[in-house]
C-alpha cells in the first residue's frame, strides 16, 4: 500500500480525488485545504468531514485517497467534536474506541488520525478537518498549529459560502416577490381600467336616458332639471373615459388627463362660449386623486358653461392646472358677468356646489371665488405625489 506524502498540492491532486456521499459547498476552496492539510502535516491522505442541515448524513471531502477509500465512518469525527480540541491517535489498531472500525481494519487501513473540530457557529452544523496514515505516528507542534489553522480557514471558507448561498437565495426570493407583485400590480390595473370603461359606458347611458326623458317632458323646469342632471353625469362619464386611457398604471399624467377631459367636455360647450382653452403642468397624481380632481374641473367648467355667458355675451372658459412642492393649483375662470355679490360656495344649497365641497372635504382641498371681470374658482388640493 503506497505510504509516500505527494510532493506538491498539485501532484496529490493530479490522481482522482474522490467524493464522499455528497458534494460539499464551497467545494474548490475546500479541495485546497484539505490537500495543504496533508502537505504541511507530512501526511499521505486527508480529509474533511461536515454535518449540517444540508448534509444531515455527513459528506466527506478526501485528498490521496484511492478511489471508494475516502472514509465514511463517523465515529472518529464524533469523537473529535466531542473532545473539543484535537484529537491525536498516534495508532488507531492499538486504542480500543477505533481498532474495530472499517476504515481500520479493511482498506484504507488506517493506522495514524490527527483531527480538529472545525469552529462552526451554534446551529450551523459541525465538521473537523483531519489527516490520516499508514503508519503509526505524531504530529510536530507546528504541524498541529498548521492543522489548527487550516482548520479556522475551513470554517471561516463555509461561512462565506453560506452567506453567498443566503444573500443569492434572498436576492431569487425577492425577484420572486417583485415578480409577484408587478404580476398583481398588472392584474389590478386591469380590473381598474375595466371598471373605468364600464361606469363610463353605464353613465352614458343614464346620461343619454335623461336626456330623452329631457325632450318628452312638457314641463320646462323639469326639463331642465334633467338637461342638468344629463351634463353632470355626462362629465362624470368624461372623467372615467380619460382614467381609462391613462397609462395603465396606478399613476395618472395629469396634463394628458386634463386636456383630454376637457376635450371631452369642450364638444358640449354651448354657441356663447367660443372655446375652452387649458394649461396643465406636467404632473404625476394617484388615480384617486386624479378623479377627485376630475369630478372637479367637471363641474366648474358645466357651471362656467352654464352660467359665464348671458344676454348675448361670449368668450373663452379658461382651465390652468399648476403645482408647487405642496399643492396642486386649479383654477377655471372666464371673462363673463361675473359673481353675484356676497357669492360664497359655503351658502350654495345647488347640487353642483355641494358636489365640490363634498369632494373638497375628502382631503382638506379649498376653493376660493373671485369676482371682477369674469369669475374665477380656485381650488387648491394638497400633493400627494411629486411633480415629474
Amino acid at each position: 500500500m503506497n505510504q509516500s506524502v505527494p510532493r506538491s498540492l498539485e501532484d496529490g491532486l493530479a490522481t482522482p480525488v474522490p467524493r464522499g456521499r455528497m458534494a460539499a459547498p464551497g467545494e474548490a476552496a475546500l479541495d485546497q485545504i484539505v490537500g495543504l492539510a496533508a502537505l504541511l502535516c507530512e501526511a499521505p491522505m486527508s480529509v474533511f468531514t461536515l454535518v449540517d442541515d444540508d448534509h444531515p448524513q455527513g459528506t466527506s471531502l478526501g485528498f490521496g485517497f484511492a478511489p471508494h477509500e475516502v472514509p465514511s465512518d463517523m465515529a472518529l469525527f464524533a469523537e473529535a467534536v466531542q473532545q473539543g480540541g484535537a484529537l491525536i491517535v498516534p495508532d488507531l489498531t492499538q486504542d480500543p474506541r477505533f481498532n474495530t472500525l472499517a476504515c481500520v481494519t479493511c482498506a484504507p487501513f488506517l493506522r495514524f488520525y490527527a483531527g480538529v473540530p472545525l469552529e462552526m457557529p451554534e446551529g450551523q452544523g459541525t465538521g473537523t478537518l483531519c489527516v490520516v496514515g499508514h503508519s503509526p505516528r505524531d504530529l510536530t507542534p507546528v504541524q498541529r498549529l498548521a492543522l489548527q489553522s487550516l482548520a479556522r480557514h475551513a470554517s471561516t471558507e463555509l461561512g462565506l459560502r453560506r452567506s453567498l448561498d443566503a444573500e443569492r437565495a434572498a436576492r431569487i426570493e425577492v425577484a420572486r416577490l417583485l415578480s409577484e407583485r408587478n404580476d398583481l400590480l398588472a392584474r389590478n390595473d386591469v380590473l381598474r381600467r375595466e371598471a373605468d370603461h364600464r361606469v363610463k359606458n353605464s353613465l352614458q347611458l343614464v346620461a343619454a336616458m335623461l336626456g330623452l326623458q329631457a325632450r318628452r317632458l312638457s314641463d320646462a323646469s323639469a326639463a331642465k332639471a334633467l338637461e342638468d342632471a344629463q351634463q353632470r353625469i355626462g362629465g362624470i362619464a368624461a372623467v372615467h373615459e380619460q382614467l381609462y386611457r391613462s397609462s395603465g398604471t396606478d399613476l395618472v399624467e395629469v396634463s394628458d388627463f386634463v386636456e383630454g377631459l376637457c376635450a371631452a367636455l369642450a364638444a358640449n360647450r354651448p354657441a356663447n362660449v367660443d372655446a375652452l382653452r387649458v394649461h396643465a403642468d406636467k404632473l404625476t397624481l394617484e388615480s384617486s386623486q386624479a378623479m377627485n380632481l376630475g369630478l372637479l374641473l367637471s363641474e366648474l367648467v358645466t357651471n362656467a358653461f352654464k352660467h359665464a355667458y348671458a344676454d348675448g355675451m361670449r368668450g373663452d372658459v379658461r382651465v390652468v392646472l399648476t403645482a408647487d412642492d405642496r399643492w396642486v393649483n386649479l383654477v377655471v375662470s372666464d371673462d363673463g358677468a361675473g359673481l353675484p355679490p356676497g357669492f360664497g360656495p359655503e351658502g350654495r344649497t345647488g347640487l353642483g356646489m355641494r358636489l365640490v365641497r363634498a369632494v373638497l372635504g375628502e382631503f382638506g382641498g379649498t376653493i376660493a371665488p373671485k369676482t371682477g371681470a369674469g369669475a374665477s374658482f380656485a381650488i387648491k388640493m394638497p400633493l400627494t405625489l411629486s411633480t415629474d
